[in-house]
């Protein structure tokens, strides 16, 4: 579909002008009796009427192209995309585990030069630091390439009653909820009544 389509869509073009001014004459309006108020539930329908109109043209000229952007995301990249990322998270599982089994080997390798050096050390005096920074180690490559591994602080939730209440986040939708099918007392929350208006 293109722009300059939707941009001639007659409908559309004759609900904007119609709504042009609406605005200002709302600001203008001045409701101070019982006729004026009959005007003034009129208005408040014509909106609602006018907004559901815009919402079904919307509709009918996105969703064509919403469509479109989800057939060629489905079909075209998300298949392969979703291919790559299983394929990373398996080569970074492989990676880590290696990583780890090597630092494992280096760590195995410091204790057992320590070892030695505290032995070497009773026999000779010399101090088993001086002796361990004389031995040779074997370096263990950590990197190939462009890869690096680093490490990141991340969290698990244990206890959600430990948790402090500053990192803890109100479930508005939940209390909307409550409130709209009769809850009226909770506890920190002020439930209160508000004017609103409704048209059909």
């Amino acid at each position: 579909m293109q722009t300059d389509t939707i941009a001639k869509d007659q409908e559309l073009e004759k609900l904007q002008k119609q709504t042009a001014s609406v605005l200002e004459k709302a600001k203008a309006f001045q409701l101070d009796s019982e006729s004026q108020f009959g005007i003034a539930v009129e208005v408040l329908s014509w909106i609602a009427t006018q907004k559901k109109k815009f919402e079904t043209i919307r509709i009918k000229l996105v969703k064509p192209l919403n469509d479109h952007v989800t057939m060629i995301n489905n079909t075209m990249f998300k298949p392969f995309t979703n291919i790559l990322a299983e394929a990373r998270t398996i080569m970074d599982e492989k990676i880590i585990a290696w990583n780890r089994k090597q630092e494992a080997e280096r760590l195995a390798e410091e204790a057992r030069i320590r070892k030695e050096a505290e032995k070497l050390s009773k026999k000779t005096g010399v101090a088993v630091q001086e002796i361990i920074e004389s031995a040779p180690v074997q370096a263990v490559q950590k990197t190939t390439g462009t890869l690096t591994i680093t490490k990141r602080w991340t969290y698990e939730v244990e206890d959600p009653l430990m948790v402090p209440k500053e990192y803890l986040m109100v479930d508005t939708t939940k209390i909307s909820h409550a409130v709209r099918d009769g809850m009226r007392t909770i506890r920190g929350v002020k439930i209160y009544q508000i004017e609103v208006t409704s048209t059909r």
